[in-house]
């Protein structure tokens, strides 16, 4: 979770050695997404004020052994569904 210019942000991060499924970030799925809302909502509930702009990031690191690390960061990755 990180703040700035009045933006809540939940940020998942995922890394990976390779790239066979996918970059890391893609394992962000449904699934984690409504595990990562129910974990904010928790957060939300013990605000005093919560804020007006939430977003959910993800970060993907993809470990490049000969050039390093290669790091993406996606915001605003998805939107939670109401039903969540």
């Amino acid at each position: 979770m990180a703040s700035k210019d009045n933006v809540l942000a939940f940020i998942e991060v995922k890394s990976s050695r390779a790239e066979v499924l996918g970059p890391p970030g893609l394992r962000v799925n449904k699934t984690k997404q409504k595990k990562i809302a129910e974990a904010a909502s928790e957060y939300l509930m013990e605000l005093k004020t919560i804020p007006e702009n939430l977003r959910f990031d993800v970060i993907s690191i993809l470990m490049k052994p000969d050039k390093g690390p290669e790091v993406t960061h996606i915001e605003s990755a998805y939107v939670l569904e109401q039903d969540l």
